[in-house]
């Protein structure tokens, strides 16, 4: 069954195994027709191409990062629109993630909310050594073009790509936490502050064992 996650964008935390060496890395769709697509990012193709359900495209700039972890940021409805220009319906939810040969698997997340290396949430911040930068330890891809951002540049990564459009409200991104309880009424009627620190809404974080 689908991960029931509809945020605009996913991000994904892996690491290639090294640089030449083959891999893989799925990520299935629900759109709002109920068709299941899947967008294979992999080394073995040249060119995108269609293959029944199945997008194939190529990632030219994901081996350069062997042996570093990456953050891959992925636009899931502007990747959408590119490859099929919602012939199938627009994006609604993401269904799962496969990491297949050759790649080590963090964590993932979704939200409406368009990140950087500064602004990625705490519970997904990566290490680094003292003296040193995101750019310096990491690397941020964005999938098939960083969004637009309001008053901003456009797309640099991809030129045919739609602006990104927000899918809702902004909310915070899905990852394991509790929701703040309701605020206590004390003897006298009067409601006592609601703890401060409590967590969004949520509803999924992905692990792999690996890395």
């Amino acid at each position: 069954p689908p991960l029931g996650l509809s945020e605009q964008y996913l991000y994904l935390q892996v690491k290639l195994a090294g640089r030449g060496k083959p891999f893989a890395l799925h990520v299935d769709i629900l759109t709002t027709d109920r068709s299941v697509l899947r967008f294979s990012f992999s080394s073995r193709f040249a060119t995108p191409k269609r293959c029944g359900s199945q997008l194939l495209l190529p990632c030219p700039d994901l081996p350069p990062t062997a042996g570093k972890w990456t953050v891959l940021c992925i636009d899931l409805p502007a990747l959408l629109w590119i490859h099929t220009a919602n012939r199938e319906g627009d994006f609604h939810a993401l269904r799962g993630i496969v990491a297949c040969s050759n790649m080590s698997f963090r964590s993932a997340f979704t939200s409406s909310m368009a990140f950087n290396p500064a602004t990625l949430p705490k519970d997904f911040s990566l290490p680094l050594a003292p003296g040193r930068s995101f750019a310096d330890s990491h690397h941020w891809i964005w999938k098939p073009a960083p969004p637009q951002q309001e008053n901003g540049p456009p797309p640099t990564e991809q030129q045919n790509a739609p602006p990104s459009r927000p899918r809702g409200k902004k909310k915070a991104p899905a990852f394991a936490g509790k929701p703040a309880p309701p605020p206590r009424h004390d003897a006298g009627g009067g409601a006592s502050p609601p703890p401060t620190g409590g967590s969004t809404r949520t509803r999924s974080r992905l692990h792999s064992p690996q890395g």
